[in-house]
């Protein structure tokens, strides 16, 4: 490190692969940019089993293209993907690179081990100006630095070896959670011009919030048809609940990333004159028109992604990679408060789902910067709730009428799903919910996921082929003919991992069969309770005048659990597999 905007990082990696399982790791991928962080150099090697280089990294190993994806406008992002591979094993690659960072915000973490990969040994060291503050902090272990100061450099350096393979076995939390990482922030930094500080979560959210300054003036017409829309509505929450309509209505994500555009939002004027922006551009337009209103509201920035961890609370740094918009309800403050996700065109009003549910939000109040956890839900909140009419005819096929209601992150699931599906991908998407033999869409209707309401309805009329068997003049049926569990978790005999489940929610099925004439029961599944730590499971079948009605709920709960409670995880699918499959007998009367 240079200063607070300047640095150079190299970085050298070399990777014995033993067999055709590690041929991945005999690539390399750099991102860069042109303007902040660019790339001076990439060279490689392969050796074969003895060590001797066989060759080196030449232009046909490699490609460079840009990472614009498809919702991104503008951006310098690019990324240099080198590969160095041989069909005779052990072999060993060797890259390294060197980039230049002008602008210096993120110091690299690091973390020495990759998934199902031992290390022989590693290191990272850091060279700073002796009089530039900055701090460190080591999760899931400890490292303790070597370091000297010499003249006014200060050098640091961590270092590892011997480490064994941490497995990747399922229903691991995620990686940031297990391995060994190294973190470092400075205490002061600049970015293309604007100095900042970051050695309090307060100076760190002056200085995102001091890039929007200036930047909620909106053309008249935006104006006039903010006063408009809210004209009717006397209090805060309504009046937001109008603007956000209106603002999904004309914009839509659009990623502008370039230089101080990763952190500063495009003004309000760009976003109400050409209809998107990114996340930073939407919630500030937001924001704007909210203020327009004197309604108060406040950026929150958060690290998003689904089953994505929380940030490190205790280390004051740039973790965030997303934007949305806070508004209090009460005293100012942050209780009762609203949140709302800008860049998307489907999400309700006021729900945030397991995109960014659950995490700490550093927001910039009146007051000061400072962390607020968002709301998250419980596995109530996360339904498919299923009625079902079927009709059995004597021959064992069956028509149905089915409503599925989704709520929560299941309606976020569904929406974005089928919210820009096309009808044929709308119609194979309910085929494969329904998954049963011979399956006949006879109507169906997806408004609902157009709306932007909290519950997703889905109605549709069936056919069902071959639902109940015949053997001799027996039927046999599974009364669960839509929600049936069908695999049950590989035993592990030496399981290292805690058990996680992100995430909860609530399956409910009822499912009415009217009977075939002629024919009546001889025997039903019977009735299943199943608690577990992992959740709850119950099944019943009930029979009157001709009619079997059948009802299934599955409650799934989030969670980590020591390794050990893996096999009590499998007992509970266990059970939840054989109930799913019971069967229904039907004989001639």
């Amino acid at each position: 490190v240079k200063s607070p905007r300047e640095a150079t990082f190299r970085l050298r990696r070399v990777v014995t692969i033993l067999d055709k399982e590690g041929r991945d790791d005999g690539q390399m991928a750099v991102s860069y940019d042109n303007r902040m962080f660019k790339l001076k150099s990439l060279t490689g090697k392969l050796r074969d089993e003895t060590g001797h280089v066989v060759r080196s990294l030449g232009k046909d190993d490699q490609f460079d293209r840009s990472i614009i994806g498809g919702s991104t406008l503008y951006d310098d992002s690019r990324v240099r993907v080198a590969t160095l591979t041989s069909d005779r094993y052990p072999y060993t690659v060797e890259f390294a690179y060197e980039l230049e960072y002008n602008g210096l915000i993120n110091w690299p973490s690091w973390s020495p081990q990759e998934s199902d990969q031992g290390v022989e040994q590693a290191s990272y060291t850091l060279t700073v100006p002796a009089d530039l503050g900055f701090r460190q902090t080591v999760r899931n272990g400890t490292l303790t630095p070597a370091e000297q100061t010499s003249g006014d450099k200060r050098t640091l350096r961590w270092s590892v070896a011997n480490l064994a393979p941490l497995p990747d076995e399922p229903m691991s939390p995620p990686w940031t959670d297990r391995a060994l990482i190294l973190m470092l922030a400075p205490n002061a930094f600049e970015v293309e011009g604007h100095p900042g500080r970051m050695d309090t979560w307060a100076g760190l959210g002056a200085w995102v919030d001091g890039l929007a300054a200036g930047r909620d003036a909106l053309p008249e017409a935006t104006l006039t048809e903010v006063q408009r829309r809210t004209a009717g509505e006397q209090t805060a929450v309504g009046k937001a609940r109008q603007l956000y309509a209106y603002m999904q209505e004309t914009t839509r994500y659009v990623n502008v990333s370039l230089g101080i555009g990763g952190w500063q939002p495009y003004d309000a004027t760009y976003v109400a004159t050409r209809g998107y922006g990114d996340c930073k551009a939407l919630t500030n337009y937001m924001r704007s028109m909210l203020s327009a209103v004197n309604v108060p509201s406040y950026p929150a920035f958060i690290r998003a992604g689904a089953e994505v961890p929380d940030i490190a609370t205790d280390f004051s740094a740039n973790q965030f990679n997303h934007v949305i918009l806070c508004l209090p309800t009460a005293d100012g403050g942050v209780r009762d408060t609203t949140w709302l996700e800008c860049t998307s065109q489907t999400v309700p009003f006021g729900q945030l789902g397991t995109f960014t549910e659950g995490r700490h939000a550093l927001v910039p109040l009146p007051d000061g910067a400072r962390l607020v956890r968002t709301p998250m839900s419980v596995p109530a909140d996360n339904g498919q709730r299923r009625r079902a009419e079927v009709t059995l005819a004597a021959s064992g096929d069956a028509t149905a009428t089915i409503v599925t209601r989704y709520t929560g992150a299941q309606a976020d699931n569904v929406r974005g799903q089928l919210a820009d599906a096309t009808p044929l991908e709308r119609d194979t998407w309910l085929r494969e919910q329904i998954d049963t033999p011979g399956l006949q869409l006879v109507r169906t209707d997806f408004s609902a996921v157009e709306r932007h309401e909290p519950v997703v309805e889905l109605p549709a009329e069936v056919k069902l082929g071959r639902v109940a068997p015949r053997t001799g003049a027996r039927l046999f049926l599974k009364p669960n003919l839509f929600e049936r569990w069908g695999a049950v978790p590989a035993p592990m005999s030496k399981r290292t991992q805690p058990v996680r489940r992100a995430g909860g929610y609530v399956d409910a099925d009822t499912v009415t069969i009217h009977l075939p004439a002629g024919f009546m029961l001889e025997a039903v599944p019977d009735p299943v309770h199943v608690e577990s730590a992992f959740g709850m499971y119950e099944s019943r079948s009930t029979v009157a005048d001709g009619v079997l009605t059948y009802t299934r709920r599955l409650e799934m709960r989030p969670g980590t659990h020591p390794a050990s409670a893996y096999a009590d995880y499998r007992t509970f699918v266990q059970a939840i597999v054989k109930a799913d499959g019971a069967s229904a007998v039907l004989v001639p009367r």
